[in-house]
C-alpha cells in the first residue's frame, strides 16, 4: 500500500493493494459488480470508512474500513467478509473521488450497521457453534428473509438445516420453503443426490468433477451451519427410511432395509424401534417381510436371559399375531408359538409370557 498519508486513504489505494487485500479473482468478480451497478446506497461511517447496499444473490449490507493501512471488510453474504461485494464497494468509492462526487454520511441508526452486527454475531456464534444462540441468530435472519418474501434464502436457511440433520422432519420443511421459491422438483433432486452420494450440491457452475451432481437451485445461505459437518458414509440408509417410511413408500423401505448393516439390539426396553418402525411401515404391504422382522426382532430379545427382554418380545409377538390374523395365517402363528414354547420349557417366567399370548381365558392359564 502507499507510504503516503494523503487526508482520505481510500484515495491512495493501487491495484495492486486491493489485489493484495482480496485476491485477483475476487477482484475480477468485485468489477463485474461494481460495472453492473449492483452498488446502491454508499454512504461514509463515522469512522472514515464506506458502507453500502450490493446487490447479489440477495441485498447485502457492506461495510469496509482502513485501519493501520489494512483494508478490512464486514458483509451480510454467505463468504462475510473480503467478498466481491466489498471490493464493488470500493471500487464504486474510488469511482466517486476520481469524479468528484460527494458521498453522504450514513446515519448512526442506518439498518445496515444492525445487519452487519447481526451478521458478526451470527458468525462467532458458528465459529464457537453454540446451538442455543446460533439457532436464535438464524431463526432471526430467516424470518427477516421472510418478511422481505426472499424465498430462495428462505429456502437456503431450511437446506442447512437439511444437510446438518438429513431426515423427514427437515426434508418437510425445506421442500415447503422450496415450493414457495418455485424450485421444489430441483431441491428434492439435490436432496436425495446428497443423501445417496454423501455430496452436498454446490451453486457454482458444474466441472468434470461435479458434472453428474444435479443443479442446485438455491443460493448460499447467509449463515451457514455446523462449521464441520458429521461424517456420514453414503448412503444415508437411517434417513432415506425415515423419508420413505414418513411418504408411504413401503418399496424404497426395505430397499434401503436390505442394504443396512445388522445392528446389535438391546435387551434393555423396548428396543429394537428402527425395525419395528420399519415393520409397521411395510405389513400392509408385504406382511411376510413384516412378520420375518418382527421374528428377528423376538429371537433377538429371546437371547437375553432378562425378563424385561421377554416382556419386549412380547410386543413383537403380539404385531406378528395381529398380522398372521389379518392374512389369513392364524395355522402359522399357533404353530411359531408352540415352537418357541417348546423350545424354552426351562425358562418358567418366558413360558408364563407366551402363554399369556394364547388368546386363552386367564383363569385357564
Amino acid at each position: 500500500m502507499s507510504t503516503k498519508a494523503p487526508l482520505n486513504p481510500f484515495a491512495a489505494l493501487t491495484w495492486d493493494d486491493v489485489e493484495a487485500w482480496a485476491g485477483s479473482s475476487i477482484v475480477s468478480r468485485g468489477k463485474s459488480y461494481q460495472r453492473s451497478n449492483r452498488v446502491r446506497g454508499l454512504a461514509r461511517t463515522a469512522s472514515g470508512g464506506i458502507i453500502a447496499w450490493v446487490q447479489g444473490t440477495s441485498r447485502y449490507a457492506t461495510q469496509v474500513e482502513i485501519a493501520k493501512k489494512k483494508l478490512t471488510a464486514s458483509c451480510t453474504c454467505p463468504y462475510g467478509g473480503t467478498c466481491k461485494h466489498a471490493v464493488a464497494v470500493v471500487l464504486s468509492y474510488l469511482e466517486c473521488l476520481k469524479n468528484q462526487r460527494e458521498t453522504p454520511t450514513a446515519a448512526e441508526d442506518d439498518p445496515r450497521f444492525d445487519l452487519l452486527k447481526e451478521a458478526a454475531q451470527a458468525a462467532a456464534a458458528m465459529h464457537s457453534w453454540e446451538p442455543g444462540i446460533a439457532s436464535q441468530l438464524r431463526l432471526a435472519l430467516r424470518e427477516r428473509r421472510e418478511q422481505e418474501q426472499n424465498w430462495p434464502q428462505v429456502a437456503a436457511f431450511y437446506a442447512e438445516d437439511f444437510f446438518d440433520h438429513p431426515g423427514a422432519r427437515t426434508l418437510i420443511e425445506l421442500q415447503k420453503a422450496a415450493k414457495r421459491a418455485g424450485v421444489e422438483a430441483e431441491v428434492r433432486a439435490g436432496a436425495f443426490y446428497y443423501l445417496e452420494t454423501g455430496i452436498v450440491p454446490q451453486t457454482k457452475k458444474p466441472t468434470k468433477k461435479t458434472s453428474g451432481v444435479p443443479a442446485w437451485p438455491l443460493p448460499e445461505c447467509e449463515v451457514k451451519g455446523m462449521n464441520e459437518r458429521r461424517e456420514t458414509t453414503a448412503p444415508m440408509i437411517d434417513a432415506l427410511i425415515d423419508i420413505a417410511i414418513t411418504e408411504k413408500r413401503p418399496d424404497d423401505v426395505l430397499r434401503w432395509y436390505d442394504q443396512q448393516e445388522p445392528r446389535k439390539i438391546s435387551a434393555w426396553g423396548y428396543s429394537g424401534s428402527n425395525e419395528d418402525r420399519i415393520a409397521t411401515a411395510v405389513v400392509d404391504a408385504y406382511p411376510d417381510r413384516a412378520v420375518a422382522i418382527w421374528k428377528k426382532l423376538v429371537e433377538s430379545q429371546l437371547g437375553h436371559a432378562e425378563v424385561r427382554a421377554y416382556e419386549t418380545a412380547a410386543i413383537y409377538l403380539r404385531k406378528v399375531h395381529s398380522a398372521c390374523t389379518k392374512h389369513g395365517q392364524e395355522r402359522e402363528w399357533k404353530t411359531y408359538l408352540a415352537t418357541l414354547r417348546q423350545t424354552n420349557l426351562r425358562r418358567p417366567r418366558l413360558v408364563q409370557i407366551l402363554d399369556s399370548l394364547t388368546g386363552h381365558p386367564i383363569v385357564d392359564l
